[in-house]
């Protein structure tokens, strides 16, 4: 997903774009509960991959300053949805900023938010095992 930054959208509009595609999947899901299940699914993809898309906009401007090896790090982290790894870097970033870096800080709580995002769809979907009798 970071890799495909290239097109020139903004986040913003990228997600208009999921939100559109979103509808469609609405749209053929009906009232099956399995497809509910379906919709619900995507619908978590999609706010991973908008909190990433976030994250790596917020990221890039850190590229250039002394904080860019926190920011590849980050930027690891995001392609590799570790969210650990990514709790640690987003508290680099508020311990190695100065406190006039708002930039960095609100970087790190981004990363904050996206680690909660994709550890919560880890969660949602996570296969259940039936017990045995």
């Amino acid at each position: 997903m970071l890799s495909r930054r290239g097109r020139g959208l903004a986040p913003e509009e990228e997600m208009f774009r999921d939100a559109s595609r979103i509808a469609q999947i609405a749209g053929a899901s009906g009232a099956d509960p399995r497809r509910r299940a379906v919709l619900e699914e995507a619908l978590s993809c999609f706010d991973q991959a908008a909190v990433i898309r976030l994250c790596d906009a917020a990221l890039v401007p850190l590229l250039e300053t002394p904080l860019s090896r926190v920011a590849i790090e980050a930027r690891c982290a995001l392609s590799a949805r570790d969210t650990q790894r990514l709790r640690l870097v987003a508290h680099a970033l508020r311990n190695t900023a100065s406190p006039k870096d708002a930039l960095a800080r609100a970087s790190g709580g981004t990363l904050m938010v996206a680690a909660s995002v994709i550890d919560t769809a880890k969660h949602a979907f996570e296969p259940v095992m039936e017990r045995a009798p």
